[in-house]
């Protein structure tokens, strides 16, 4: 089948991310900041975030919550990949929040083009989104559907055990993320004793 878009992302959100790139750049040039290439604007991931405090067994997914757009920045012609952040403020409107362009972005390319070979390899319909699990230092792409699917690209457990691992779906990651979460907590409250 394919990965479809449920939801639409915020219009502005493409001249958003072009106005920062050229005001960290320091010039017109969006483009210098991504080693001098032209750049393309992938069509841009909710992301949704799941806390700490969410996260006690493997139907914490449904306590996910949306905080905005991830867009993914491909040099024109390869080199060094970078992602952007628009969230929704108070007042409504989108801003830009951040960009990064490192190892994570990298990775982060790398997951994104695996899942689209996962939504075309397969008869299901999935909606392509982002978890972050900040507390844990995780972040996956998450094919969404009534099995889901999840493409680690933040990960400190594999990233510890392997190195430069490639990414790969991740058959058990509600699983392994409800696992992390419960040891979290313990190191949180070492005591055992209920907080109050």
């Amino acid at each position: 089948m394919a990965i479809v878009r449920q939801r639409q992302p915020p219009a502005t959100g493409p001249q958003l991310v072009g106005r920062a790139l050229s005001d960290l750049g320091g010039h017109p040039d969006r483009a210098s900041l991504l080693g001098g290439a032209a750049i393309n604007l992938s069509q841009p991931l909710p992301v949704y975030r799941l806390g700490l405090e969410d996260i006690d067994d493997e139907k914490c997914i449904e306590k996910a919550v949306e905080v905005g757009w991830r867009y993914l920045i491909e040099p024109a012609g390869g080199g060094g990949a970078g992602y952007a952040d628009v969230r929704k403020a108070p007042d409504g409107n989108f801003k830009f929040t951040s960009l990064s362009k490192n190892a994570n972005a990298d990775r982060l390319l790398e997951a994104a083009h695996l899942a689209q070979q996962v939504g075309e390899e397969s008869a299901v319909e999935y909606d392509a989104r982002i978890l972050d699990v900040p507390a844990l230092y995780i972040s996956a792409i998450w094919l969404a559907a009534p099995t889901p699917v999840f493409v680690p690209y933040i990960d400190p457990a594999r990233l510890v055990q392997s190195g430069a691992e490639k990414v790969r779906v991740q058959p058990d990651f509600l699983r392994v993320l409800v696992q992390s979460a419960a040891e979290a907590k313990r190191h949180l409250n070492p005591g055992g004793a209920a907080p109050g």
